[in-house]
């Protein structure tokens, strides 16, 4: 029973601390995303049709949340 209990107790621990432990994205992905942010920034400041612009919005988005996920500035100025 308390053998069964130390295992659950670790396995809590370990999922709440699985951000912790979370790795930074490679260089080369990082700036893969920060060029893919940049290009969708400057397509969505020369306009478009608005369908188009949610598309474009929709992928700046999913790139940041990437960039995020990936703790990308961690790399500060080599991107």
């Amino acid at each position: 029973m308390m053998k069964q209990k130390t295992m659950v107790a670790v396995a809590v621990t370990l999922t709440l601390a699985a951000p912790v432990f979370a790795q930074v994205g490679s260089l080369q992905t990082c700036r893969a995303l920060d060029n893919k942010i940049e290009r969708y920034q400057d397509l969505r400041r020369k306009g478009g049709k608005a369908s188009q612009m949610d598309k474009w919005r929709r992928q700046l988005r999913q790139s940041e949340s990437r960039f995020r996920e990936l703790e990308c500035d961690a790399h500060g100025n080599e991107l």
